[in-house]
């Protein structure tokens, strides 16, 4: 129709809102997506009485208030009777992917737009895509509607999509000085049973009579090249009722496919009333999965949505203008009359825009005529008509029969083998072909990347003065991983509608297990070891006998799991003798009564003077009977600190070590596991930008730097580290950690802030005591340099005898 026809022509345009009112004779476009990508906010109205493309501004502005910018809309024409000829728009997608769910009615009559303010009921989430739309076939010349149903299924909100039906049923009087127009928006369950189409983007669709709605193709991707040749009608119920929706029994059922894959295809209703079956779809263009037309140029899709069956024919061509080439994302809208030929016995769609194969958005417009005789193969082939009847595109030898979800069920893939449908049974169980959305794989990746910033504030905010900062800063960091985590979690159910389905693929469950790993059986793992080692710190302070290490696999374990100790360990413990009566035999066998020990809490000359004391009362009385060797220890008993502690502790101590090196370790796994998993999912699945992938590796590899050269120079400090120990074993790393020694020093700390410990304990407490070993060993040194011998005789008295 282009060269015929005069003003200024709407630029090329995309999924558009479409219409016709037959009583102004009017076709109307609004919105889409412009040449540059940007939202068109400009209404559009072709005259079809002089063949004219008209603004607003050609009838003057009676009310300057039109719709925001959008595409994607859903809409229908509302004609009811006299008083009300408006053209319905509701939902979309704005500029900067804002999207909308309001409700706006263009008045054919004062060409003017107004908001619907009075709407109630159960409003549609923000989304945009729907199909659907409004039956025009009910309002006739002979019949008032008093109000009208926009029927609304499918849609997406860019990140995860809708499978809901709505109506919307709007009412009232739509003119300059009387607007009482009203919307309801009603959730419409469907019946127990149906098969209800997956989500899917730029699906075909529309309203049809005789109370049916169809859904053909579509992409079950939110982004990227795909197509399925799905094909569903939803069934309203013979009691259903234009406006009660109340009596509706919606039931989706899957039918035949023809047409092959497609996605982005337009498909409007056969308002011919002529015909045998008003049940009637038509459909044209659309692309296959690598973004190549399916067909001839020219070739439309006839679906008889009771029967479910397809025709596929090459009506006749234009003998000047030829086909229209294929395309993608146009639109069109039906005429229930013959455009520009009065009493012609024919019906119209007229076919606007789209974006071509090559990538252009077109503005060119031509009319489908449909003729009111029927036509068969047969009578076709006898009458040598123009039009050529093409058989259905084969499907793959490997195809499904489409996804589809039953309520009360899960969601499946019916796997029949001549359902109909091309849809590659792998792509649902193949990792770099998931169809995670974008906004699951964004907020996975970020609750991920505040676990090390979380960890990184404990690790090295530990013994801080600045507690209080340290344990808001970790909170904000969990909790906000948490929220993240879980909310990802809950994209990805919810896109899928349900657990079984989306956790049927390798990603899903990967995932899965990795988000319980990670955020619930590591943080278990933790408190677990914490317990550990609070019940080890109050079994210490129990004066048990000593726990002898009897060897075996529980042995081997400890030493693998304690084997930075080793060197430690190993060293002789040092000891000093306490030489008692007890412990000297005089001669005949006796065994002298103990005098007291001296406390090693006197200074040096305290000590002395109380040696010499007792030598001078004693000197005359006493002879040297035996002279033992002051260097000497006794086994018997020579009282070891380290020793006692370690035979009193050892086996708490190993358990707490085991949980903890366990716990590190299972940690360190996860959380590597998870850094890949999440890398690769980044890359192959392509639903965010591949930058998305760099940032997240080169975080990590910063974060893990961060760890190993801090670990290098020993920090963090007073944290049991397991890679400042192997950084120290195999990278001469400055930090050398003991396990023991940090729960000895807790303990001393313990008992210094709770006061003394119980009497049963005082004793090892006493031993526990640093200084006491110096001061002995001092003792010792200082009385072998004066070379004086010390003694005990049975009648406790101390002889000191310079020799």
């Amino acid at each position: 129709m282009r060269p015929n026809l005069r003003g200024t022509s709407p630029p090329g345009l995309k999924d558009f809102a479409f219409g016709y009112s037959k009583d102004s004779n009017l076709a109307i476009i609004f919105g889409g997506t412009t040449p540059t990508g940007s939202k068109s906010g400009a209404t559009y109205l072709l005259d079809l009485t002089d063949n004219t493309w008209k603004t607003l501004s050609d009838f003057g502005f009676l009310n300057p208030q039109t719709p925001e910018a959008r595409s994607n809309m859903i809409f229908g024409v509302d004609k009811a009777s006299s008083y009300r000829n408006a053209f319905i728009i509701a939902c979309g997608q704005g500029p900067g992917e804002v999207l909308y769910n309001d409700i706006w009615a263009f008045d054919f009559s004062y060409k003017q737009w107004t908001k619907v303010e009075a709407v109630s009921g159960e409003i549609p989430p923000l989304m945009y895509g729907s199909i659907g739309g409004i039956d025009t076939t009910l309002a006739t010349p002979s019949q008032t509607v008093l109000t009208n149903t926009l029927w609304s299924s499918h849609g997406t909100n860019g990140t995860h999509f809708f499978t809901d039906l709505y109506a919307l049923v709007t009412t009232g009087n739509l003119s300059p000085n009387l607007k009482t127009l009203s919307a309801t928006w009603y959730k419409v369950p469907v019946v127990s049973g149906s098969d209800i189409p997956a989500g899917r983007s730029f699906v075909a669709g529309t309203i049809l009579p005789n109370k049916r709605l169809a859904l053909y193709g579509g992409c079950d991707k939110l982004e990227g090249k795909c197509a399925t040749s799905d094909t569903y009608t939803l069934n309203f119920g013979s009691n259903y009722t234009n406006g009660q929706v109340e009596t509706a029994t919606p039931l989706w059922s899957k039918k035949n496919s023809c047409l092959g894959a497609r996605s982005g295809a337009a498909m409007v209703m056969n308002s011919n009333p002529a015909i045998t079956y008003p049940n009637q779809a038509i459909v044209y263009g659309g692309s296959s999965s690598d973004g190549k037309a399916v067909g001839p140029a020219g070739e439309v899709g006839v679906f008889d949505a009771d029967l479910g069956n397809w025709v596929r024919v090459l009506p006749q061509k234009d003998q000047i203008s030829g086909y229209p080439p294929q395309r993608i994302g146009a639109q069109m809208a039906p005429i229930p009359s013959a455009i520009g030929v009065p009493g012609f016995a024919a019906t119209d769609i007229l076919l606007f825009g789209g974006e071509s194969m090559d990538g252009n958005n077109l503005n060119d417009i031509w009319i489908l005529r449909l003729n009111n005789n029927s036509t068969s193969g047969a009578t076709a082939s006898a009458a040598k008509l123009p039009i050529e009847f093409l058989e259905c595109v084969p499907e793959p030898k490997n195809g499904t029969g489409g996804t589809v979800v039953k309520p009360g069920g899960t969601t499946g893939t019916n796997t029949g083998t001549n359902s109909g449908s091309n849809s590659d049974s792998s792509d649902s169980n193949d990792f770099g072909k998931s169809t995670t959305p974008k906004s699951h794989v964004t907020f996975s990746t970020i609750s991920f990347a505040f676990l090390p910033l979380a960890a990184s504030v404990i690790r090295f905010g530990y013994g801080s003065n600045q507690k209080w900062a340290i344990a808001g800063l970790y909170t904000i960091f969990i909790v906000t991983s948490y929220a993240t985590a879980f909310y990802g979690f809950a994209i990805a159910f919810q896109d899928k509608q349900k657990l079984s389905e989306h956790f049927n693929t390798s990603h899903g469950l990967i995932g899965l297990v990795l988000l319980v790993l990670l955020y619930i059986l590591v943080p278990l793992m933790a408190i677990i070891s914490l317990f550990a080692s609070k019940k080890y710190e109050s079994d210490s302070f129990a004066n048990d006998d000593s726990i002898n290490d009897k060897g075996g696999v529980g042995s081997k374990l400890t030493d693998f799991f304690n084997w930075r100790n080793s060197e430690s360990n190993s060293k002789t413990a040092k000891s000093f003798e306490v030489s008692r009566p007890g412990n000297r035999l005089v001669p005949g066998g006796e065994t002298p009564s103990q005098s007291p020990p001296l406390k090693s809490s006197d200074n040096w000359m305290e000590k002395r003077k109380s040696v010499t004391n007792h030598s001078s009362q004693g000197s005359r009385n006493n002879s040297l009977q035996f002279i033992p060797n002051s260097r000497r220890t006794s086994q018997s008993t020579a009282v070891s600190r380290s020793g006692l502690q370690t035979s009193t502790t050892s086996s708490d101590t190993s358990t707490a070590i085991i949980i903890r090196r366990i716990h590190h370790i299972f940690a360190q796994l996860v959380l590597i596991s998870t850094v890949i998993y999440i890398g690769i999912s980044l890359i192959k699945t392509r639903v965010v930008d591949s930058l998305t992938f760099y940032i997240f590796i080169g975080f990590m590899m910063i974060i893990y730097l961060i760890w190993i050269i801090a670990a290098r120079y020993g920090y963090p400090k007073g944290r049991n580290s397991l890679l400042v120990l192997f950084m120290h074993k195999v990278a001469c790393g400055k930090g050398e950690i003991n396990e023991t020694k940090q729960y000895d020093f807790e303990e001393n700390y313990r008992n210094g802030r709770d006061g003394p410990a119980p009497s049963s304990n005082r004793m090892r407490i006493e031993d526990d005591e640093m200084d006491e070993e110096a001061e002995q060993a001092q003792l010792e040194q200082d009385m072998h340099n004066r070379e004086v011998v010390v003694m005990t005789i049975p009648k406790r008295r101390l002889t000191v005898v310079n020799a």
